[in-house]
């Protein structure tokens, strides 16, 4: 008889699990509600530090007044613009949605050209101003796998050394002569510092990403100590820079 009875609680405990539902105060059934899956806005590059290697070409400018005594740099004032090269490379973090900021290092010159030539002679002469900076931007990034950016930054800039290369031809020759180049370590600021303005686009797969950026760089500062060199000198750029992008 026992047995019967066991068995019968059992089976009428089981069943009123399966079938009891929540009531409340007065009597009446309360359903419960599914819970909504809360979808998590897309995002292929969230889980992964982004680095970059750029390459960089830029067209180089300056502004400049001479104010020694004499006018001694005068002919500065008849330097061409230059093409140089650079390499950078450096990291890029999300702070916020569509906001990322990135912050590298870069090698790079910049470059001016000056060139006299008569009927009997010529002198030409260029100047490099080889620099290591640390370049960062505040951007707007729009898109996923293909995004658009604009952004503002700055870039503290340390001249290594100017690289002066000159050549020339004498009076009644055809041969032009080149003067080995020398490196100058005298007479400018070390530091410098430039304002950013940039605007490129991203394309990522899956665990890479290409990179075209076009950037401006204004100078702020005198690339000149004015202690012997009495010149006001400010280097500005246009620069285009490719490169990739990994995903890690």
């Amino acid at each position: 008889m026992s047995r019967i009875v066991f068995v019968f609680l059992s089976f009428f405990f089981v069943s009123t699990l399966g079938f009891s539902q929540i009531m409340n105060e007065e009597g009446e059934t309360i359903k419960k509600k599914k819970e909504k899956k809360i979808k998590k806005p897309k995002c292929d590059t969230c889980d992964f530090s982004l680095f970059y290697v750029d390459f960089t070409s830029q067209r180089s400018f300056r502004s400049f007044e001479d104010n020694s005594v004499y006018n001694s740099y005068a002919e500065w004032e008849q330097q061409t613009r230059d093409f140089n090269f650079g390499v950078s490379g450096g990291l890029m973090m999300d702070l916020a949605p569509n906001i990322q900021l990135d912050i590298g290092a870069s090698y790079f010159g910049h470059g001016e050209n000056y060139k006299y030539e008569d009927p009997d002679s010529l002198y030409s002469f260029r100047n490099r101003y080889m620099q290591l900076a640390i370049p960062f931007r505040l951007k707007f990034v729009y898109g996923e796998d293909f995004q658009f950016y604009a952004g503002i930054g700055g870039m503290p800039s340390n001249i290594l050394s100017i690289r002066f290369t000159e050549a020339y031809r004498f009076p009644g020759s055809t041969e032009i002569t080149e003067v080995e180049p020398v490196k100058l370590k005298n007479d400018f600021n070390s530091f410098n510092f430039y304002l950013l303005g940039s605007v490129g686009i991203n394309y990522y797969l899956r665990y890479i990403g290409f990179h075209l950026g076009f950037d401006y760089r204004y100078g702020l500062t005198n690339t000149y100590a004015n202690t012997t060199t009495m010149i006001d000198h400010k280097m500005n750029a246009f620069v285009l820079s490719t490169g990739l992008i990994l995903k890690i």
